[in-house]
């Protein structure tokens, strides 16, 4: 947490997170036309961010983009401020962005873990039935994996499809991207699909398991609910695999899982 608490301290740092936030996914040569520093000066600020899991990277083809990672805030959130007042904080901040314009329909999402598993593991984790069905909300993931394949999230009782998708590349074990469109909401199910994005990295001897959830349409109604199931869904996998057990289901969850 201390090196989260020197990244913030900064005022430029602070300046790169508002740019990320504003829009998530920047290359280097973006974020310098909203910020007035030297490439050379970026590019220092953001290794220091990375250092702290604030600022994640992803390369997309040649293009090397930053993202925004909100666990690390979160963590500080959770540790500093939820005890002192924060239903009344959460209002006065929402009053203050609603009267400053502020738009918050972010549309990517991107987050970060480390497993201490293999990635070949973690790679089973994400592509097998018989895991996802411990972590993943209950549900069985079903796919050839193959380019072009379906994939499908069914239920517990396996009667209902809740996700589905196409597999867009499959390269084990290092990435997976697939199109996500949701089922199991009537309002989410109108949105067109978006897409996620899998990316396995070995860090001595662990696995760096990025997620980029992505290409939302306007309006979507469906990132909200991804912003926090995304992170519990990995933490339960980053639980499985190293403990043998899962987090156990939220009572909605269980409520949903059971029907």
């Amino acid at each position: 947490m201390e090196a989260v608490f020197k990244a913030l301290a900064d005022g430029s740092r602070r300046r790169v997170l508002d740019a990320l936030f504003d829009r998530d996914g920047q290359t280097l040569q973006a974020l310098g036309a909203h910020v007035d520093f030297t490439r050379q000066g970026l590019s220092k600020h953001l290794r220091i961010l990375e250092d702290a899991g604030l600022v994640i990277t992803e390369f997309q083809g040649r293009e090397k983009k930053h993202y925004l990672n909100p666990v690390p805030i979160h963590e500080v959130t959770e540790r500093w401020i939820a005890k002192y007042a924060r239903e009344q904080l959460v209002a006065i901040s929402a009053l203050k962005q609603s009267l400053e314009g502020v738009d918050m329909n972010n549309k990517e999402f991107a987050y970060q873990t480390y497993i201490n598993a293999p990635r070949e593991k973690v790679w089973e984790a994400l592509t097998n039935a018989e895991f996802t069905a411990k972590y993943f909300y209950a549900t069985r993931v079903q796919s050839t994996w193959d380019p072009g394949a379906v994939v499908e999230y069914l239920n517990a009782s396996g009667d209902d499809v809740v996700v589905e998708g196409k597999v867009i590349e499959a390269d084990a074990p290092d990435k997976l991207v697939i199109t996500w469109h949701v089922l199991y909401d009537e309002a989410a199910m109108k949105e067109a699909p978006s897409r996620v994005t899998f990316s396995l990295e070995d860090v001595g001897g662990q696995t760096r398991l990025r997620i980029v959830h992505d290409q939302f349409p306007e309006d979507t109604v469906l990132f909200d609910s991804i912003s926090d199931g995304w992170p519990w869904i990995l933490a339960s996998l980053k639980s499985l695999l190293e403990t043998g057990d899962a987090l156990p289901l939220p009572e909605q969850r269980q409520q949903a899982a059971a029907s």
